[in-house]
This record gives structure tokens, C-alpha cells and sequence, in this order.
């Protein structure tokens, strides 16, 4: 009994292990929009596997001296990536960012598939 309970942990251990192998994140690239407001975004399925269903984007804008944020956004997506494909986004903030030394563009995409998230980040002086 005692080597049936030990071989099903293992097996048990050893299958969520490769669960978070399994998943596909797209790869980020944010450039500078047109105003200071704007941020462009490219997101690009590099795995060949399933098709990746990015459902929210978020866009958070900090100031780069004081670290206060200026701008929280959530867009909701809902697009399908195929596989070895991209998708072009522009997110705005809804509101004119006050003046500041520089901007930290912060973005977030969620979608479906085995734990999707990812991260990017932009400074801009």
C-alpha cells in the first residue's frame, strides 16, 4: 500500500510539473504611439501549438520620477492568435496624462489556455 501511494504522488507531482510546460504565452513588443497617451503593441504566437484567445489587455501609466500612477485601462479583446501569427493593437488611456519627466507604460494581456498571462514594460523619457 504504502508503495502504490508513493508511486501515485509521484505521478501526481510529476504531471502538474509538466502542466506549466505546456503553456503558451504570447511574446510582448510595446513601442511609443502617436501621443503620449497612446502605446502600440504587437502580440505573436511563437508556439506552433493551439490557437491563443487573448481576451484583456491591460494598460497601467506611472510617472518616472515619483512612481505615481497616471492611467489604469482594461480592454477587453476577445481575439484569436494563430499559431506563429501576430495582432497589432493601440491602447489609449481615456485621459490626457499630466506633464511629467517620463512615463512607464505598464501592459498586461490575460487569454485563455493554461495560465496566460504576460508582461511587458516601456520607458519613456
Amino acid at each position: 500500500m504504502k508503495l502504490i501511494a508513493r508511486s501515485l504522488t509521484m505521478f501526481l507531482f510529476l504531471a502538474g510539473l509538466a502542466t506549466q510546460v505546456l503553456a503558451q504565452n504570447p511574446a510582448v513588443r510595446m513601442s511609443p504611439g502617436a501621443t503620449k497617451e497612446c502605446v502600440k503593441a504587437t502580440l505573436k504566437n511563437l508556439k506552433p501549438g493551439p490557437v491563443l484567445v487573448v481576451t484583456v489587455v491591460e494598460l497601467a501609466v506611472f510617472d518616472q520620477k515619483t512612481c505615481k500612477q497616471l492611467c489604469a485601462f482594461r480592454r477587453v479583446i476577445n481575439q484569436k492568435i494563430e499559431p506563429c501569427q501576430s495582432i497589432a493593437l493601440a491602447i489609449c488611456c481615456p485621459q490626457r496624462l499630466p506633464p511629467a519627466s517620463g512615463y512607464i507604460y505598464w501592459l498586461r494581456v490575460h487569454g485563455t489556455g493554461a495560465g496566460l498571462l504576460t508582461e511587458d514594460w516601456l520607458f519613456t523619457p
